[in-house]
């Protein structure tokens, strides 16, 4: 399902940071805990915030909840 991408997760969710990085790895995404260039999108609980802006710079799709 997410084979090839790669999620950095940052905020607070329905589900802990933890669960959704392991539901996302269980569907092949892989995971980072900065925005790096291997990051492929990023999972915000707030725009605005480090990661949000970091990820908007560089063009990365933004997801929220």
């Amino acid at each position: 399902m997410f084979d090839g991408l790669c999620f950095c997760i940052t905020g607070a969710f329905s589900r802990s940071q933890a669960q959704t990085r392991a539901y996302l790895e269980e569907h092949g995404a892989t995971t980072a805990r900065s925005v790096t260039n291997a990051v492929t999108h990023v999972l915000v609980s707030n725009l605005g915030t480090t990661k949000a802006n970091a990820a908007e710079a560089k063009g990365l799709p933004i997801v929220t909840e």
